[in-house]
């Protein structure tokens, strides 16, 4: 379950949710912004998540709101 182009997304909300053979993922995001691009191709072919999770297999990209503070993420 992908979100569209435009979405827009507080602190914290589920963005979207990856199902896998055991369980279900849900991805939250980590400020409030806005979707600008969704990987596409994952929806043709899923195992893209597995086999290339850092190039290729990237879910969303959020456009973060000025100010953002990720200090708790690192």
């Amino acid at each position: 379950n992908l979100p569209a182009v435009g979405d827009d997304f507080s602190k914290d909300d589920s963005v979207l949710e990856v199902d896998g053979t055991d369980n279900t993922i849900t991805v939250h995001t980590p400020a409030a912004g806005f979707v600008t691009e969704v990987n596409e191709a994952l929806i043709e072919d899923i195992s893209i998540l597995n086999e290339d999770p850092i190039d290729e297999g990237w879910l969303v990209k959020i456009e973060m709101e000025d100010g953002a503070d990720l200090t708790e993420y690192l």
